[in-house]
């Protein structure tokens, strides 16, 4: 609990602005939508939307995403991934994260899975504890931690450099 208070304070002193913002804007229209593609079953559709919330609530609203569910071209979509890997996000025109929801069952996998691609789509690299929803490979985190919070309030801070830019 500490710890979340920590974060949440440096968060709050980090990103002091006036209003709303989404990092890496490239990866979004200029309304901030994620479009998800309608071929997730409805129980996997809620718990991709609800990583997306959980980024909006853990930034306070400076991650101001906003969901559309089978408009657009999706930004987040199910597919088999190659190699072994559960998800991949991919900054290409037009970007997106592929996630085998066949490798991601589970509800707490598939959030897992989210929270850490959407951290890649908002700038985030990886963070070497395995506490982090941001670490390399798979674990059972399933909230936003004050690692990834900090590195995401590092890489949004006034005149910051991309201390903590996506792979």
């Amino acid at each position: 609990m500490l710890k979340q208070l920590a974060a949440a304070l440096v968060l709050s002193l980090l990103c002091a602005c006036s209003g709303p913002r989404v990092a890496a804007p490239q990866y979004f229209d200029p309304q901030g939508t994620v479009y998800v593609s309608s071929e997730f079953s409805e129980q996997q559709a809620e718990v991709v939307i609800g990583a997306i919330h959980a980024w909006r609530d853990a930034t306070a609203g400076e991650v101001d995403l906003h969901v559309k569910v089978g408009d657009g071209t999706p930004l987040i979509r199910p597919a088999t991934q190659r190699d072994g890997l559960i998800a991949e996000f991919t900054p290409s025109d037009p970007p997106q994260i592929v996630v085998d929801t066949g490798k991601a069952e589970l509800a707490w996998e598939l959030r897992n899975t989210m929270l850490h691609e959407l951290g890649h789509a908002l700038g985030l690299k990886h963070i070497e504890r395995v506490e982090s929803v941001m670490f390399p490979f798979a674990n059972s985190v399933q909230e936003l931690d004050p690692w990834t919070l900090e590195a995401w309030a590092r890489l949004n801070a006034p005149h910051a450099e991309a201390t903590n830019p996506a792979p």
